[in-house]
């Protein structure tokens, strides 16, 4: 029998990270199209969400996928763009910076559901959110999807 988490009831921004775990984790992605993309792997829950309600990382990864050319339908892969946009954002957070939108993976990222790779060298918080992983380590950035 095959293990399944879903995560579309956290709400908050969190990582799978990619690893052989017997535990696959899904999310409900794709802004109105409602897809239920799954990955093997870790899930580890990020606290960036610290400041003004209306400036967190989450609120402006929602607004960008649900306002302008998306309109909460960005189900079959994703730009430059948006891939500009949210290494960008992922930057200018403390908590963040150490996530980059993977590009070989842009097909098969959409709102809520982004691949990417980790860089923890780039983490300089006194306490690293995570430790132990290597450069290039494979991952989603998943959050609630804006249906």
């Amino acid at each position: 029998m095959k293990r399944r988490v879903d995560v579309w009831e956290f709400n908050g921004i969190g990582l799978i990270v990619k690893c052989p775990s017997g535990v696959c984790f899904s999310n409900q992605t794709g802004g109105y199209a409602c897809h239920h993309p799954e990955v093997e792997g870790v899930f580890v829950p990020l606290l960036a969400d610290r400041g003004a309600p209306s400036n967190t990382v989450l609120c402006q990864l929602e607004r960008f996928f649900t306002e302008g050319k998306w309109g909460g339908w960005c189900e079959n892969g994703i730009d430059d763009e948006t891939v500009d946009f949210m290494d960008s954002l992922l930057a200018s957070s403390d908590e963040l910076k150490f996530i980059k939108v993977d590009r070989a993976f842009l097909a098969d990222s959409e709102e809520a559901w982004v691949h990417v790779i980790l860089e923890p060298s780039r983490n300089e918080m006194p306490v690293p959110i995570m430790d132990g992983f290597e450069d290039g380590t494979a991952a989603v950035l998943t959050w609630p999807n804006s249906d």
